[in-house]
């Protein structure tokens, strides 16, 4: 075979092999309204070159959920039989409506006294046990009591609507508020003004004095229908809603506002309109004149099943595993809005395993099948997990970080549009649920894969005392714009742990494609016959960045990025320029090697640090350069990205590669000798690239002399701009390009 030849099918078996030993969980870029599509090892950080170690290392590594020996997160009790374990399912489009009839804070409403009875938006403790302080309100809400006639005599006729009633409200002024609302002609307009009753009616002594607000006396207590301009579906009902709206942020549930009166309390509602007069003191049975809005649902599927088949070639989990797929039961959060319960089952034209029958994952809205669908959005919720441990091993601040690891069969493609997504809920007082705004896919078909992911600046500084973990499937072919007409049984989950490690430091996290590649000159030619036209041949790299997270209650003393640069002699120090600026510290010229450190040049956001790169003329074709970030929080403790520095500055190929950047063409002499072949990656976060090298190794070919090697971060494709980012005249001299699409 000819050595040519050889070289063809090796990286043809790469191409292959690194699809599947490479992490499978791929990504896109998104629209500003959609969450990320990003691969499981789409983010490099300080902490995960070090996992393998914290894993073996006992003072250093706590299980707090599952792990060997552990039952817990396997989905099946002692015996091996499918069992909850005290997890429970949770449909994301099913939103609560906040309001109930409570004697709280009510009693002086219209002077009525102890006893009485409003409509009450608020939580007592025992509906919000998480909370920071109850009873009171809580972030991102949006729910309403509404009013609704029956159909008016005449759409075309005007009349006057009146209403009045007493009323209390606490919220955060300026953020959270109490809306009267009025639709007409199919929006819904304020009755009062546009952001009407924000603080608190509450005196000085935080008495709520009797009789509380009158609408009547506060706000605009009329509303002239003008004909044709009724809401409803048909345009001809008269609707009125009361409704509570709050912000992310400073309420009762996180503690940062905490409230007497719990949002607001109405009582005594007069309304009239043509129709008729109506009165409502919320002291007798339901129903009441003003109901709660339930919106629909697309149903909860989640179960736990014994034994699923799957097509994954190599690997069987015959285990019990939690799983989404829509054969036809009764939804778990049932009867909707309109009395149904089931959909009668999902099937696919293409996939016919998994369960009996063959049923798959909705993907038609569920319970909302139809224009208006809401489309599926499903997890299951672990029980609450201590974070502090029985003993004082796992009680040092440093024991800080923690690891997120499951399994995931993942049979999920872009086309479908159904994705997979973690969440941790931090614990008492915070927003329901948090993760990387990112869903998951399978861009390498049917696989069980090991999905592990640091949550750890997901957590508070000093982390709750409990939290929970929630695993789920979400459809997003409508947000993706993608067919969404097919599906598939996954994903399946199974063996799901939580474990806290000591940092140690900050924690940095950079993506791939805020890190330094392989790059050519921005000259169009490439003459290095003279020293003047040396001189023209420097590579511009562009800045890079890295994330900062002050894990432990200490602050950032110092970042910076180190770096060692190997010159090739080819390009004589005389057309170099030596990195002297004010960000430039360290730096030591040696006849081969310079090196230095680097200062950060801004900061965007509060964790971000971004880096220039030194001297725009102090790198050349063939230069090797190695850095690394280096953080120092306020105790000294040092923290770098990657962790593992072993090989840096030995420029003989043991330094962590994705911190190793080469000026192309790889010139070796005047006349211009450079390698004939080029490697083309075009998405590095999908491709093995040291499975490729080391083919090409076992040929006797290596980087830099017998080949170059250019990478991008995101796909492209050689008739794309972002293929190769330089005119074909540097291409001219490869006589073979092979490129690497990333599995796709």
């Amino acid at each position: 075979m000819q050595r040519r030849s050889a070289i063809a099918l090796l990286v043809g078996l790469c191409i292959s092999a690194s699809t599947t030993s490479a992490a499978s969980s791929q990504t896109v870029e998104r629209t500003p309204t959609a969450p990320n599509l990003r691969p499981a090892s789409d983010l490099t950080s300080s902490t995960s070159g070090l996992l393998s170690a914290r894993r073996t290392t006992a003072t250093d590594t706590f299980y707090l959920y599952g792990g060997p020996g552990s039952t817990d997160g396997k989905f099946q009790d002692s015996n091996g039989a499918p069992d909850w374990q005290d997890w429970e399912g949770r449909d994301g489009t099913q939103t609560t409506n906040y309001w109930q009839v409570s004697t709280h804070n009510a009693s002086n409403l219209n002077n009525n006294g102890a006893g009485n009875h409003a409509y009450w938006c608020g939580r007592t403790a025992e509906q919000a046990p998480n909370w920071v302080h109850t009873p009171g309100y809580g972030s991102g809400w949006d729910t309403s009591i509404i009013y609704e006639s029956g159909p008016v005599a005449d759409p075309v006729a005007a009349q006057t609507l009146s209403l009045d009633f007493y009323f209390n409200h606490d919220t955060e002024p300026g953020y959270d508020f109490l809306l009267i609302e009025v639709e007409s002609a199919g929006t819904w307009q304020s009755m009062h003004g546009l952001y009407d009753f924000d603080g608190s009616n509450r005196d000085v002594a935080d008495i709520f004095q009797p009789p509380g607000l009158r609408f009547a006396e506060v706000g605009q207590p009329t509303w002239d229908f003008l004909g044709n301009d009724y809401g409803g579906e048909n345009g001809d009902r008269i609707r009125v809603r009361i409704r509570v709206v709050s912000d992310g942020a400073f309420d009762d549930q996180t503690g940062l506002w905490p409230t007497i009166g719990g949002a607001a309390q109405v009582d005594d509602i007069s309304l009239s309109h043509a129709g008729g007069s109506y009165f409502e003191d919320f002291e007798g049975p339901a129903p009441y004149l003003f109901e709660q809005v339930i919106e629909p649902f697309a149903g909860d599927f989640s179960e736990i099943y014994p034994a699923v088949s799957d097509v994954d070639p190599y690997r069987e989990n015959a285990s019990p595993v939690a799983l989404f797929v829509d054969r036809g039961q009764a939804v778990r959060n049932g009867p909707a809005p309109d009395g149904s319960t089931s959909t009668g089952g999902t099937l696919s034209p293409n996939w016919d395993y998994g369960i009996a029958d063959g049923y798959v994952v909705n993907h038609t809205g569920g319970l909302t099948a139809g224009p208006a669908s809401k489309p599926l959005d499903n997890q299951v919720l672990s029980p609450w997990i201590e974070w502090d441990l029985p003993g004082t091993d796992d009680d040092d601040p440093e024991v800080r970080g923690a690891i997120l690891r499951f399994d995931v069969y993942n049979h999920l493609s872009i086309e479908d549009g159904i994705f997979f997504e973690w969440f941790i809920h931090p614990g008492k007082g915070t927003d329901f649920f948090s993760n990387d705004n990112t869903v998951y896919y399978s861009s390498e078909g049917p696989l069980w894969e090991r999905f592990e992911v640091d949550i750890s600046e997901y957590l508070p500084t000093t982390p709750h005392p409990q939290m929970r973990i929630a695993l789920g499937v979400h459809d997003y072919a409508e947000v993706f714009t993608v067919p969404g007409t097919d599906s598939t049984p996954a994903p399946y989950f199974d063996n799901v742990t939580l474990l806290k490690y000591r940092l140690g430091g900050l924690r940095l996290v950079a993506e791939p494609a805020d890190l330094q590649q392989n790059h050519w000159s921005d000259n169009r030619g490439i003459d290095a016959s003279t020293q003047e036209s040396r001189s023209h041949l420097d590579v511009t790299r562009r800045s890079t960045s890295v994330d900062i997270f002050e894990l432990i209650e200490l602050g950032v003393q110092d970042v910076r990025l180190v770096w060692t640069l190997k010159k090739n002699p080819l390009f004589e120090d005389a057309i170099r320029s030596v990195p002297a600026s004010v960000l430039d510290e360290n730096v030591v010229l040696g006849p081969v090697v310079w090196s230095g450190d680097r200062l950060p040049s801004s900061t965007s956001a509060w964790t971000t640090r971004n880096f220039d790169p030194p001297a725009i003329w102090a790198f050349y074709p063939g230069d090797l350069m190695e850095y690394y970030y280096r953080a120092t929080d306020d105790a000294g403790r040092i923290t770098t990205l990657p962790a593992d520095l072993t090989g840096f500055g030995d420029f003989n190929g043991s330094f962590d590669r994705r911190f190793v950047v080469r000026g192309l063409p790889n010139i070796t002499d005047a006349s211009g000798t450079q390698p004939e072949i080029l490697l083309y990656v075009g998405n590095i976060d999908r491709v093995d690239v040291g499975l490729i090298l080391g083919a090409f190794a076992q040929l006797g070919m290596f980087e830099g002399e017998d080949f170059d090697l250019r990478s991008v971060p995101r796909e492209s494709t050689p008739v794309t701009p972002g293929f190769l980012g330089t005119p074909a005249s540097q291409l001219a001299n490869y006589s073979t390009i092979f490129c690497f699409a990333g599995g796709r």
